[in-house]
């Protein structure tokens, strides 16, 4: 994983995606943009948890492993997808290892700053 210091990226992504509505000035001052590699384990089943991603290019898979060790592909994802929506609502650790398919960029905020800056943050169409 790679954090990359590229706000005109990020803002792209964010303009691109139609998604900068949904975050406030000081929640977007927290996001960062996060490149993996192709193969690059982005979250790992059992881990702790710590941030919310939002995948914005690029594949990444979704699976399982068994106690006996096998594998479980549960799902293929493409832009837009979220990944730690569930741990950071239920305050758990990571339930399934999610990897990168191909070369993968993601905007990614810490769940502390989630909570910080976003907990009473309301959008009024």
């Amino acid at each position: 994983m790679k954090q990359t210091e590229d706000r005109q990226q990020l803002h792209y992504y964010l303009h691109a995606h139609q998604i900068e509505s949904i975050f406030n000035s000081p929640l977007i001052a927290q996001l960062s943009l996060y490149n993996f590699d192709q193969g690059e384990i982005i979250c790992a089943q059992g881990e702790p948890s710590q941030y919310l991603y939002i995948l914005v290019k690029g594949k990444i898979k979704i699976y399982t492993t068994s106690l006996e060790g096998k594998k479980l592909i549960l799902s293929f994802k493409t832009p837009l997808e979220l990944v730690g929506d569930i741990e950071y609502v239920q305050g758990i650790d990571i339930i399934n290892t999610v990897e990168a398919v191909s070369s993968v960029n993601m905007i990614g905020i810490h769940y502390d700053s989630l909570g910080k800056y976003g907990s009473d943050f309301t959008q009024i169409d």
